[in-house]
């Protein structure tokens, strides 16, 4: 049997466990309380490696869906398509206590082909968003007495997506991405009077279920710097967009018995069905890499998003503009060697920092992550296998609010095959 139908049959099976994978719970964070959860940072291995740095990355071997321009980079006779698995541990903390939680998925699965020498096309499934949140908290209330929160969320939002670029210029490209998004988001809030047999418990659910298109749209200038040197310079944006939603709200009563089951006892709303909006706010992007072919590689970038437009159904959430600087480096010390493997192999570290879009008791969390990892060739072959890992820190403990420190691990596999190619010989 040979290697291009082993991949072949193996192709279906890495589909279908990504799409059962994508319909689990993928996280466990305090903070995807908030907005549409939260917002998946994974990218494929090797832009991780580099601190997520990506926006000005092109490579014939790999697919970077962040800038849809960097298509143009597939040569017109191949095949590429990658997929990889992710494994996050995870602990968050308070002043006085800690808890750890570890979990692993399918991350993503991406193809890219050429259509034409100038123009050339990327389909992808991955996540979006991701909600898992299970919260207690407590304060006695002068007129109501003790009270107990209990707040609970639960699943996700994926992607789907199209992208397409073209070559304007000899060195200028310009591509587009229509991503698909859907999932639906569980939240529930229930408020837990004093334990007297009077009192009567309130819980407050809300699911809501996504399913509309999300645009963006990306540029890169690439040209030669001298013998084999070359720099590229990056833009993205994506337009502030109006999601059509279903929301599905339930408001209740219900008293808790010694076993801990809750009696619902009156429902106070049901409402099935409303249609609305949610507004995605628009944002921008834009970086630069510079290096010499086979050799070295050095990239930076910063990205904006204006979460303060945020809103579901005309309501705002507590969400503040969020940035990111990213920067990176990849360095190969012998890419022609024959005897020694490890000469071939890429070796990438990055940074990041950033500020998210939660501002909590006036404090605008950020997000710091440092990050690693190899390209490992496959002999005989342009396919390459990337491992990366990141340690990142977001959030703080000040103002009884959560940190959480984190490790993740991306595996992930690029397949080249030049499917396009016509042979006269087997």
């Amino acid at each position: 049997m040979s290697t291009r139908t082993v991949k072949l049959l193996l192709l279906p099976v890495l589909v279908l466990t990504t799409l059962v994978s994508h319909a689990q719970v993928r996280i466990g964070s305090p903070y995807s309380r908030f907005g549409i959860g939260d917002l998946s940072r994974l990218t494929n291995a090797r832009n991780l490696s580099m601190g997520g740095a990506s926006l000005a990355l092109r490579d014939p071997v790999g697919i970077n869906y962040l800038n849809p321009a960097s298509y143009t980079a597939f040569d017109t006779l191949s095949f590429v398509f990658e997929g990889g698995v992710a494994n996050h541990l995870a602990t968050t903390r308070t002043t006085d206590l800690s808890a750890t939680q570890n979990y692993i998925s399918m991350g993503y699965l991406l193809f890219g082909f050429p259509l034409s020498k100038w123009w050339k096309a990327s389909f992808g499934l991955l996540p979006f968003s991701d909600v898992g949140y299970n919260i207690m908290d407590s304060e006695v209330h002068p007129e109501a007495g003790p009270l107990t929160y209990l707040f609970k969320g639960s699943g996700g939002i994926n992607q789907i997506y199209f992208g397409s670029a073209f070559r304007i210029t000899p060195r200028l490209s310009a591509g587009f991405n229509i991503a698909y998004l859907f999932g639906t988001l569980d939240k529930s809030r229930a408020v837990y009077f004093s334990d007297t047999s009077n009192s009567m418990n309130l819980r407050f659910s809300n699911r809501t279920t996504y399913g509309d298109f999300l645009p963006s749209f990306g540029l890169q200038y690439h040209t030669e710097m001298g013998k084999d040197h070359f720099l590229v310079l990056a833009a993205t944006y994506g337009p502030q967009s109006s999601l059509e939603v279903t929301d599905d709200q339930l408001a209740e009563t219900f008293t808790t018995g010694a076993t801990g089951i809750d009696f619902v006892k009156d429902t106070i709303t049901d409402e099935r069905g409303r249609k609305g909006q949610v507004v995605f706010p628009s944002g921008y992007g834009f970086g630069f890499s510079l290096g010499r072919s086979n050799v070295w590689q050095a990239v930076a970038e910063v990205r904006m998003q204006n979460w303060e437009d945020y809103r579901y159904f005309d309501i705002r959430d507590s969400l503040r503009n969020s940035y990111q600087i990213s920067t990176g480096f990849s360095y190969i010390p012998d890419h022609t060697s024959v005897s020694g493997y490890w000469d071939k192999v890429t070796y990438r570290a990055g940074i990041r920092y950033g500020s998210t879009y939660l501002q909590l008791r006036e404090n605008h969390l950020s997000d710091l992550g440092i990050s690693f990892g190899l390209g490992l060739p496959l002999r005989r072959s342009r396919s390459v296998v990337n491992v990366g890992f990141e340690y990142g820190r977001r959030g703080t403990t000040a103002a009884d609010l959560i940190q959480e420190n984190y490790f993740r691990v991306v595996l992930g596999v690029s397949v080249y095959e030049r499917w396009f190619l016509q042979r006269r010989y087997e």
